[in-house]
């Protein structure tokens, strides 16, 4: 199935992948660049006793539902944000997006 996104706006290329192992956390984040814009894709494992503020800023969010699984979309700072959780993962797509872009590669996800 997969649990990162397929589709990659166009304009953007990949700039960085950073993967930290550690006994009690797995991390992956993928970084793209299109000019002075930054696209991030995110997977981590759950960790309970660290679990991420997510800040809003405009309080709007918006249940998008694909197979199954909810992502809440919302705006942080001129930013567009998607969070969701895959089985024991915690998982975002952050960036200067529309949210037709964010929706695109949310139905990515799985699809290769």
């Amino acid at each position: 199935s997969g649990i990162a996104p397929t589709f990659i706006p166009h304009g953007y290329t990949l700039s960085d992948i950073i993967i930290d192992i550690t006994p009690s956390q797995k991390s992956f984040l993928a970084l793209y660049t299109k000019d002075d814009l930054l696209l991030k894709i995110s997977v981590q494992t759950i960790s309970f006793a660290e679990t991420e503020q997510i800040e809003m800023s405009d309080g709007s969010t918006e249940e998008y539902v694909v197979n199954n699984t909810t992502y809440y979309i919302f705006s942080n700072h001129e930013q567009i944000r998607a969070v969701w959780v895959s089985d024991s993962y915690e998982c975002y797509i952050s960036g200067t997006l529309t949210i037709d872009e964010i929706k695109d590669m949310i139905v990515s996800i799985g699809k290769g």
